[in-house]
């Protein structure tokens, strides 16, 4: 019997465009979700790094040795200044020490035959005997040069990086330590921005933990003291803390971490499209604004709710 040749069929070029086009829109899915989990896991990674960081400038403070160190040492902190993509860099962050100008806890320094005793005082280096915090004051050894120094600031003006090698007697001055920068996992441009919540132009740049009490101190980006009063008093009723934002590569989401003064509490909150507010932000913790959008604060009280819940 004869056998009969089936006719053998092929895809019309419609149905091969169809198909085409399924497997490319699919792949795009695929690759999308794929990078929105990537840039999840890193942010979430970059977030951790630099909450371990400050965590870890606490616990230095908090358990500080003096060893054979030169002087005593105010406190241990970071300092975000050159991290700061609003003031055109986009470096890494440092952990720091402060040196003070004496040898010993309780050793006092003489100025304008005056004698002060600026490891007791009610912030690191503030001058008594009538002057006023971040006033300026004349012959201070700043870094082992006299300098003009602005009362209970930290010295960040160092040579070109702001950082000595060692700590001198009689002169206060900042020293790196861990012997290289901070830097954060897979970073990119601009992805670092220290809130200026007051418009200051000068936001919120360093968190120094105080030596034995561990108390969280802000300063600006200029080295300036903030939150606090003329007096070394702390302004409860006025103050900024330390708002640092991580963005995201694509959307409205990013992360922020916020170090309050004093109680050195950290806090880390996602914000995304739902957390946009028509609250008020100027002069209002509760709110701030990032690139033209008003965003309520996630704040303590929400972070100890949460722990209750």
């Amino acid at each position: 019997m004869k056998a009969t040749a089936k006719k053998l069929q092929g895809f019309t070029l419609m149905e091969m465009l169809i198909v085409l086009s399924i497997v490319i829109i699919l792949s795009a899915v695929g690759i999308s979700g794929f990078n929105s989990i990537n840039e999840t896991f890193t942010a979430n990674e970059n977030v951790e790094l630099v909450m371990q960081d400050i965590q870890s400038a606490k616990l230095k403070a908090m358990n500080m040795d003096k060893n054979e160190e030169a002087t005593w040492i105010y406190g241990f902190g970071i300092d975000f200044r050159n991290a700061d993509s609003s003031n055109g860099n986009n470096g890494n962050y440092k952990m720091y020490k402060w040196c003070s100008p004496v040898e010993n806890f309780g050793d006092t320094l003489e100025l304008d035959g005056k004698s002060h005793d600026l490891t007791r005082a009610k912030l690191p280096n503030l001058y008594s005997s009538g002057y006023g915090v971040n006033e300026k004051i004349s012959d201070v050894k700043l870094c082992g040069v006299p300098g003009v120094y602005e009362n209970g600031s930290i010295p960040a003006s160092c040579g070109d990086s702001g950082y000595m090698s060692s700590c001198t007697t009689d002169s206060t001055n900042l020293i790196s330590i861990l012997g290289e920068d901070l830097s954060l996992l897979s970073r990119f441009d601009g992805q670092v921005t220290l809130l200026d919540l007051k418009g200051s132009s000068n936001p919120p740049s360093f968190v120094l933990f105080e030596s034995l009490t561990g108390k969280a101190i802000i300063y600006g980006r200029d080295g300036q003291v903030l939150n606090y009063d003329e007096d070394g008093t702390f302004n409860a009723d006025d103050f900024v803390p330390l708002d640092i934002i991580l963005r995201r590569k694509s959307g409205d989401t990013f992360d922020m971490i916020s170090v309050y003064p004093l109680s050195g509490e950290i806090i880390h909150h996602v914000y995304g499209p739902s957390d946009k507010s028509e609250c008020e932000s100027e002069g209002n913790l509760n709110c701030f604004t990032f690139e033209g959008n008003t965003y309520e604060r996630y704040g303590i009280d929400d972070e100890i709710k949460s722990d209750r819940d």
